[in-house]
């Protein structure tokens, strides 16, 4: 049986999680564009161009396994 207060209980649920989703998601492009400024503008990244390719597939590796992790909850 349909309970419209339930349904509705399920979509502010649902809403809320989006939300914090679309707002980590936010903060995680802004942190990383503020590294690849940060990397560009003091040449760090001109002297350890390949040591950063490394560190970039590590962390795409843990975002990927923490993405999984969220998805089993």
């Amino acid at each position: 049986k349909f309970d419209p207060k339930k349904a509705a209980e399920e979509q502010a649920r649902q809403d809320k999680i989006n939300t914090g989703m679309a707002t980590f998601q936010q903060r995680i492009e802004e942190v990383r564009q503020k590294l690849v400024e940060a990397f560009i503008t003091s040449g760090l990244a001109d002297a350890v161009g390949s040591a950063l390719v490394k560190f970039a597939d590590l962390f795409l590796g843990m975002a990927t396994a923490i993405s999984d992790f969220v998805k089993d909850i």
